[in-house]
């Protein structure tokens, strides 16, 4: 049985979204309307509601609604729809999807370079840049230290992941 993640059960709702944005203003209105809708549903207090049986959707719909800037039919579309699905932990999830299809109409792809240190800007453009190479498109990279990979470094691009850390090294000797 094929488990989903929170990643893979994003996608169609980003991609829904994207084929209902017909200029670059929709784009940049859906997406500004994805980022505040993100604000709210990660912090403590709205995580606690979503997820508790006892919120009245309804009263939980409202309380959004009120606390977003003023939405037009589409946006309150998708709202309801993620209520309806009970879907609105997906939503940080649904505007990395929904970027990622922004940049792939400019032919650009997003990678996130993890390391155990902070690399200089030269070195993340010299991996922009190789990975341009390899994979036929720019690339775009984002950078997040985790020092417990000891040393070298995990790549994600899109769904493919490169991982070239001692950390994973370990484990797989270990599992071994």
């Amino acid at each position: 049985m094929k488990k989903h993640t929170k990643r893979s059960e994003a996608k169609p709702y980003a991609k829904a979204l994207w084929n209902i944005s017909r200029t670059a203003s929709d784009i940049k209105q859906i997406k500004s309307w994805l980022s505040a809708l993100k604000e709210i549903v990660e912090t403590p207090s709205m995580m606690s509601l979503i997820e508790s049986p006892r919120s009245k959707s309804k009263a939980l719909e409202q309380l959004i609604v009120s606390l977003l800037p003023k939405m037009d039919q589409r946006e309150m579309a998708a709202l309801n729809t993620l209520m309806q699905a009970q879907r609105l932990s997906l939503v940080p999830s649904i505007l990395e999807h929904y970027h990622q299809l922004e940049l792939s109409a400019k032919n650009t792809q997003m990678a996130t370079v993890t390391t155990a240190c902070k690399l200089s800007r030269k070195a993340i453009d010299d991996i922009s840049k190789k990975l341009s190479e390899k994979l036929g498109t720019k690339v775009k990279c984002t950078q997040i230290v985790k020092p417990e990979l000891l040393v070298g470094f995990v790549i994600n691009v899109d769904d493919v992941i490169y991982d070239y850390s001692l950390d994973s090294r370990l484990k797989r000797l270990a599992n071994a």
